[in-house]
């Protein structure tokens, strides 16, 4: 196992701005959750912005050696999808994350996950379904990563 961790500013292939970086601080917070000794998103960001912010231009080992730890993970938003239908609403979302260790060159963790979820599946009146679209799409947004992000972590092996 590596002796320190880097999670990666998220690529976002969705048309969702600013997903990634809510992704990005989620899963660092799972990665605190199961033990493993990951640096803080906050150092992270602000070191790669020191070197020009191009992650995908660098070579692992050298994004490892720049942040000054042993292993990256790699994370990509594939999709987030909002659709609203008067008070209907349906949120896909789909993540991947990888966890690189570039010095043996290997990947040594893999987990992609969809979650489509309804923010409005609880009953009640049409008056209050309306209100909860008004009031709760950007909240169930964050929701619906969170959901993910969780489905997807629990496949991260705790850190020993």
């Amino acid at each position: 196992m590596p002796k320190s961790v880097a999670v990666l500013p998220v690529r976002n292939d969705s048309i969702e701005v600013g997903a990634e970086e809510y992704v990005q601080q989620k899963f660092y917070e799972e990665m605190i959750e199961a033990n493993w000794p990951v640096q803080p998103v906050e150092i992270t960001n602000a070191t790669l912005k020191l070197h020009g912010d191009q992650v995908g231009l660098i070579s692992p080992s050298k994004l490892a050696k720049a942040l000054g730890v042993e292993a990256i993970v790699y994370g990509r938003v594939i999709e987030f999808n909002k659709l609203t239908l008067f008070v209907y609403n349906r949120i896909k979302v789909i993540i991947e994350f990888r966890l690189y260790h570039p010095k043996i060159r290997k990947i040594l963790w893999v987990a992609k996950k969809k979650i489509i979820y309804n923010p409005n599946s609880s009953e009640g009146s049409l008056a209050g379904a309306i209100v909860g679209t008004a009031f709760h799409l950007l909240d169930s947004g964050k929701h619906a990563v969170d959901k993910c992000v969780d489905k997807l972590s629990c496949n991260l092996p705790n850190y020993r």
